[in-house]
């Protein structure tokens, strides 16, 4: 038995010093053949499809390491699988080449893995893709405002990424038009009430000639204080929890109706709906400015200043930031309201079933995607599959002439997705007294994410304890 045991003992110790001999060949190999150290150690390791562990010395991008086949293709990995637009799909076909496509994480090691794609929504610096590996590229994709991840909204944050698909136009993959659907509808009759029916649904049913219904209260645009003071001067029907003074009808209560039929109905006999976003931001606009369109109400609107880009013609909205007050606003509605000839006006592409406003046209043309909008998603995927492909091409030039440069991997800007900060709409307004204190979360967690990434962090679980340190409104 003992001499087993020294047999055992002494195969193990010899197993080891030819291992160790193989490890110090092939860094020999791998200097004089210019390789570097710990990327490509022995043949097994050159071929296999994983080097998660090799971070540290990984070499240059312009190193032929990085160079992808004739007969592969770059994978596109979506990290959070919540939003996975390819169910059905392994590859997809793009303009510059076909990508793999998938939802499963244990492909992040895959060395043709480049392009991780993030769901705003979902982005947890205690669940990320790491270390985060040279080639690659991350990609986010967030049709919401700063209120719903500020840190985006910062320099340092929005960096992190290599491509962008938000609000902005600036964008590299713009969703600026996601809200407004197929602009023909807004000639539809399905939903429209004339001007002389509402004047007398106003009457027989004792409705006002505005309406605001809104679910989320006391947003960063400081919305529900500019409502209350239009308020005093000219009756709003308020229907959801923000300011109610009016119940509901049953069929209607509720955001899960917020998009039904009988929803539409119910605001169509409106002549004004307050549509004020929760965000005050360039290009940032939702269905609240593009529902009035599509009913054939006027929407009297706060939020992007470039809105009356989007607009069927030149006199299709009341853009609050015209007047100097809520109570100045009040008396043009109540002008309207009891003037059918000036009221319209603003329905004017109703009537000549026309739309006027050349700059809709020009804006319409931001729109990467096709109808209907879980295709903007898929869309999205192309792009960063687009670029992957470019990207691979400037590099099979430059090796094979070094003189032809490689293309860099690109750096997301501030106005890819940053907001001015959100102040008083009003004097004496308090309610946006905590708005600086979520800026500065917004900064430190931007900072811990930035130093998790430099430091070849392997483990995001540690984010929270060893890089933020502090507890903020997304991470407590």
């Amino acid at each position: 038995m003992e001499e087993i045991l020294h047999a055992l003992k002494t195969l193990i110790t010899n197993a080891g010093l030819i291992l160790q001999l193989l490890c110090t060949l092939s860094f020999v190999y791998s200097l004089n053949e210019n390789i570097p150290n710990g990327f490509c150690l022995i043949k097994e390791e050159c071929d296999r499809e994983d080097y998660s562990n090799d971070f540290k010395t990984f070499p240059s991008l312009n190193h032929q390491t990085y160079l992808i086949k004739e007969n592969e293709f770059p994978q596109v990995l979506w990290w959070y699988p919540n939003i996975y637009p390819h169910h059905l799909e392994k590859k997809i076909h793009c303009k510059l080449g076909s990508c793999l496509i998938t939802k499963d994480r244990k492909q992040l090691t895959n060395k043709l893995t480049r392009g991780i794609i993030f769901y705003g929504t979902s982005f947890d610096g205690r669940d990320l893709p790491l270390p985060r590996l040279p080639h690659h590229e991350w990609a986010l994709i967030h049709e919401e405002s700063p209120k719903n991840k500020r840190m985006f909204s910062t320099n340092l944050g929005i960096s992190i990424f290599n491509h962008t698909a938000t609000f902005r136009r600036e964008s590299d993959y713009p969703l600026t038009t996601q809200n407004m659907q197929i602009v023909e509808e807004w000639m539809d009759k399905k939903y429209f009430v004339t001007t002389k029916e509402k004047n007398r649904l106003q009457k027989e049913l004792n409705l006002a000639a505005v309406v605001y219904f809104q679910s989320d209260c006391d947003p960063p645009s400081d919305r529900d204080t500019y409502v209350k003071e239009l308020m005093k001067y000219i009756a709003v029907d308020s229907y959801g929890p923000c300011l109610n003074n009016k119940k509901p009808p049953k069929e209607v209560d509720g955001f899960q109706h917020f998009s039904s039929e009988t929803f539409y109905h119910f605001l169509a006999r409106y002549k004004f709906q307050l549509a004020f976003e929760n965000y005050l931001c360039q290009d940032y606009m939702t269905e609240k400015l593009f529902r009035p369109l599509l009913i054939g109400s006027v929407p009297v609107y706060l939020g992007s200043s470039l809105a009356e880009e989007f607009m069927p013609s030149e006199k299709a909205v009341i853009m609050v930031q015209d007047f100097s007050s809520p109570k100045e606003l009040a008396e043009y509605l109540k002008q309207l309201d009891a003037n059918d000839e000036k009221y319209n006006e603003y329905l004017k592409h109703r009537y000549t079933g026309k739309f006027s406003n050349p700059k809709l046209y020009e804006s319409l043309k931001l729109q990467k995607w096709s109808l209907p909008e879980e295709h903007m998603f898929a869309g999205f995927s192309c792009h960063v599959c687009d670029s992957l492909n470019k990207r691979n091409d400037f590099l099979k030039k430059h090796l094979e002439n070094p003189k032809n440069p490689i293309l860099p991997p690109q750096i997301a800007k501030f106005d890819h997705m940053g907001c001015p900060k959100q102040s008083k709409i009003l004097p004496h307004s308090t309610n946006n007294n905590y708005e600086e204190l979520l800026q500065q979360y917004a900064e430190q967690e931007a900072i811990a994410v930035n130093n998790m990434l430099q430091a070849n962090e392997t483990d995001s679980k540690l984010f929270t304890k060893k890089y933020l340190k502090i507890k903020t409104d997304n991470y407590y």
